[in-house]
């Protein structure tokens, strides 16, 4: 299912995806339909979180699992 993460770049709380990251969130967790938190926040558009999550190291070059 979906991480602390995920849901935080679902709904585009940017102060959130950083505090998780500090906290050492997993940057490259995959949800049960092979999402990543970067895919998450491109398709729910939250421009911030993908920035975030950019900046933290996420894999610009991922695709899904299925």
């Amino acid at each position: 299912g979906d991480t602390p993460l995920h849901f935080a770049c679902a709904r585009g709380e940017s102060a959130i995806v950083r505090v998780l990251l500090l906290f050492g969130a997993d940057i490259h967790a995959r949800n049960f339909a092979g999402y990543s938190p970067l895919h998450v926040a491109a398709l729910h558009g939250n421009a911030e979180s993908i920035r975030i999550l950019i900046l933290h190291g996420a894999d610009l070059h991922a695709t899904e699992l299925y």
